[in-house]
């Protein structure tokens, strides 16, 4: 469904549920996690990418992205899987889908930066925000892409934070038959602008 169904949630509808949340004890766990990523890091990435379904979710050990997708799917979150990042070695997602509020949640796990989670809601035109607890240098988002960086947030009171401060109006639809897709085409995206970056710096 491409409206929004949440066009005026009130105040006192977050504050709710945010109450419910900590009763609960949901989302005591926080997330901080920095990269700096170079631009000859950039340069050697692919121009597109490929996910492919991993059984484990994350790197062995880690039980973090099983964790917190747990506690997303309580607040109605559908899990899209696990997976590996084909031509990005060390890095593994797990995609997970709110139909009602139209946003995607990706939990990231990096077996040298560490692990951090985002949420994002894409609007028609292309246009996109994002909130993430990832911080660093090199990850701005492209023209139209607005990212919001709450280093050390835990996982609900983020996605309360997103849910309440993304601008309002259309957005297109989040599901899981269709977030790895997404997921790859945002990449593909991202890709391209950052190309045209660097053309313009040689060119300078």
């Amino acid at each position: 469904m491409n409206l929004m169904l949440v066009l005026a949630l009130p105040a006192t509808l977050f504050a709710l549920t945010f109450v419910m949340l900590r009763s609960r004890g949901g989302g005591a766990e926080g997330s901080s996690c920095r990269m700096d990523l170079e631009d000859s890091e950039v340069a050697g990435l692919p121009d597109r990418i490929r996910l492919v379904p991993n059984v484990e979710h994350a790197p062995a050990g880690s039980g973090f992205t099983e964790r917190m997708a747990a506690k997303l799917r309580e607040q109605g979150f559908e899990d899209a899987g696990g997976f590996a990042i084909e031509g990005i070695p060390d890095v593994a997602v797990r995609l997970l889908a709110h139909r009602g509020q139209s946003m995607y949640a990706t939990l990231w796990d990096h077996a040298v930066v560490g692990s951090w989670y985002e949420f994002s809601s894409l609007y028609p035109g292309g246009a996109r925000w994002t909130f993430t607890t990832l911080t660093g240098s090199g990850l701005e988002g492209r023209p139209g892409h607005t990212v919001v960086r709450d280093q050390g947030a835990n996982l609900l009171d983020l996605y309360l934070r997103a849910c309440s401060e993304r601008p309002m109006g259309v957005f297109l639809s989040a599901t899981a038959e269709q977030a790895v897709a997404d997921f790859e085409n945002r990449y593909a995206q991202w890709m391209i602008w950052r190309r045209a970056q660097e053309g313009r710096s040689v060119a300078a």
